[in-house]
């Protein structure tokens, strides 16, 4: 597949099949992420590939965030049960995290938005699926604990697996509304 119709062609899935993602294309994804521009070489990131059980207590963390009164959370954050379930169902879930440094805060996160979006095409071009995930951001703390990450930035997840449908694109603003 070409870079032009892995683009056109990606998609936010959240309903995979059963099918387990081969150690092949999982290698492929993980030089994907590898070769990512980062700004001045830093390649300031971590990954963490989670399957089967650690993957879903992961899950079971972001859940645990509507246990007992959940008036104070924004509704912004109820996503996160449709999210946890959305890794539940997945083959696995990658962890996209960062070394903290205030200083290239902003360039490390540029970086890795990068290596993420190389990932999703990669994927896109193997026939895989993923969901670009940011609502691990309201159990950051407990996630990095359970998994033995502290020190580092839980920037965001990707979870992968075989696509179990394909939705239809969705709307983008015209050119002429993005160009300034």
């Amino acid at each position: 597949m070409e870079a032009g119709q892995a683009i056109a062609e990606r998609r936010s899935i959240r309903h995979f099949t059963h099918e387990r993602v081969s150690d092949s294309d999982l290698d492929l994804l993980i030089e994907a992420l590898r070769l990512a521009p980062s700004a001045h070489n830093r390649q300031n990131w971590v990954f963490k590939v989670l399957d089967g059980d650690d993957k879903d207590h992961l899950a079971d963390i972001m859940l645990s965030l509507f246990d007992g009164d959940t008036s104070h959370l924004p509704s912004f954050c109820r996503t996160s049960r449709v999210t946890a379930k959305v890794i539940k169902g997945s083959d696995r879930l990658i962890l996209c995290l960062k070394e903290k440094d205030a200083l290239w805060d902003r360039l490390d996160l540029l970086s890795l938005g990068a290596a993420i979006e190389n990932l999703c095409l990669q994927a896109t071009s193997l026939g895989l699926g993923t969901l670009w995930i940011c609502d691990t951001v309201y159990t950051e703390e407990k996630i990095l604990e359970a998994f033995s990450l502290e020190g580092l930035e839980l920037v965001s997840a990707i979870a992968l697996g075989h696509p179990a449908s394909i939705p239809a694109p969705r709307p983008r603003k015209a050119k002429e509304e993005i160009l300034k």
